[in-house]
């Protein structure tokens, strides 16, 4: 709900003799909410747990299970993030996917330029993880030209549109939030920077809902809806879990 003021912020900052004081403060402000976020999410993920100290201090630590020979391998299993996100490819974009079809027109348009943005973006993981980063941030820019390429298109496709369209608001909602692509250039906090991104679409996505609430197809337009919000948890939840502090090369 902040997001709009806080956006304004930082233009009468640019402005500024120092605009370094109104960034500093506006990125304060989005780093407190996230850390939130993080922490409710970590601890009280369906609501707050009352009496949770004492609960804390009856648990004990589980006893590890002695490695048996023939179990030697499995507890040096290695998860690869690569087939994680190709699990991503599999269910959600996939998912998103079908979910624009359904719909048609330029939602479907801008949804398999957005699917061609994942496939290059898993062609840019796998590159990375075999090499070493390179020194100069414009060298793994070029890496990220097409991703970057086909963020531009699906971004066109909605300002190519007047507000009063029918699919005004699917198509505004993916071109505002995608850029959660981009998390693979930010060196700490990404899981952050895509919460951003993703809260960006939101407004967006919630009219959608609304203005086809009562349409015969209501619950096709629905399932548009929870089929974005599903792919970017699903894209939170990895990158959380595989490179919290950014984008591991090698």
């Amino acid at each position: 709900a902040a997001d709009f003021y806080l956006s304004k912020v930082l233009v009468a900052a640019k402005k500024s003799a120092t605009p370094e004081i109104g960034q500093n403060w506006v990125k304060s402000v989005k780093d407190m909410y996230s850390a939130l976020k993080a922490y409710i999410k970590e601890h009280f993920t369906m609501a707050l747990t009352w009496n949770f100290a004492s609960m804390a201090a009856k648990k004990q630590p589980k006893k590890k299970k002695p490695v048996e020979d023939d179990d030697e391998d499995s507890a040096f299993q290695v998860v690869d993030p690569i087939a994680l996100f190709k699990a991503i490819m599999e269910k959600e974009v996939k998912a998103y996917e079908a979910a624009c079809h359904k719909i048609g027109g330029e939602v479907a348009k801008q949804g398999d330029l957005f699917v061609k943005g994942w496939v290059k973006e898993l062609e840019f993981l796998e590159k990375a993880g075999k090499l070493q980063k390179p020194a100069k941030p414009e060298d793994i820019q070029a890496m990220l030209g097409e991703v970057g390429a086909l963020m531009g298109s699906v971004g066109e496709i909605a300002s190519g549109m007047n507000s009063r369209d029918k699919f005004f608001n699917h198509c505004t909602a993916i071109s505002e939030s995608v850029g959660v692509l981009g998390w693979v250039l930010v060196d700490s906090k990404p899981v952050g920077y895509i919460n951003d991104m993703e809260g960006a679409g939101e407004f967006y996505l919630s009219k959608v809902l609304v203005t086809f609430k009562k349409a015969d197809d209501a619950a096709d337009h629905q399932a548009f809806v929870q089929s974005v919000k599903d792919l970017y948890n699903a894209l939170k939840n990895y990158v959380k879990e595989h490179f919290t502090t950014g984008l591991t090369w090698n």
